[in-house]
C-alpha cells in the first residue's frame, strides 16, 4: 500500500509523512474494513423502484452509522481508533489481498488499538459556521 501511495503524493516530504502515518496504522491491533455490497443496493433499487434513487444514499448513511457506532463501542472499551479513506486508491490491492468479491465496494478503513495520545482539537474548524440552530 505504501508503494501504491507514492504516486499519489506530490513531494518526497509528503511521501515520508504518508509512510509514517501508514506505519502507525500497521502498528494497530487490526483494521476494520467497511464495504458496501453493491449487488444488494442494486437489488433494492430494482425491487422498490419508487425509492430507487435513495438506496445509494441510504447505503452511505448505513455506512456512517456502522462506522460511528463501532468507533463509540471501541472508545467505550478504552480502545482507540481512527477512520481512513484510502479508497479507491487501494481498492484493487485490498481486493486481491483478501479475495474480496467484485460487488463489494470498499468505503473506509478503521485501524484500532491502544490510545497513544488523546485526539487533538480541530482548531481549523469554525464551529459558528458549521451548525445552525432554529428554534
Amino acid at each position: 500500500m505504501v508503494k501504491r501511495l507514492k504516486s499519489e503524493v506530490p513531494t518526497e516530504e509528503a511521501y515520508e509523512a504518508t509512510k509514517k502515518k501508514v506505519a502507525g496504522f500497521k502498528a494497530a491491533y487490526a483494521t476494520i474494513m467497511y464495504f458496501t455490497d453493491t449487488d444488494i443496493v442494486k437489488q433494492l433499487e430494482h425491487d422498490f423502484p419508487l425509492y430507487a434513487d435513495n438506496f445509494a444514499t441510504w447505503a452511505e448513511q448505513a455506512q456512517g452509522s456502522a462506522q460511528l457506532n463501532t468507533w463509540v463501542a471501541l472508545a467505550n472499551n478504552g480502545i482507540g481508533a481512527n477512520l481512513q479513506h484510502y479508497n479507491p486508491i487501494i481498492d484493487e490491492l485490498v481486493s486481491d489481498a483478501f479475495d474480496i468479491p467484485q460487488n463489494w465496494q470498499l468505503r473506509a478503513q478503521m485501524p484500532f488499538g491502544s490510545i497513544e495520545a488523546p485526539a487533538q482539537d480541530k482548531d481549523y474548524m469554525d464551529r459558528t459556521s458549521q451548525f445552525k440552530v432554529f428554534m
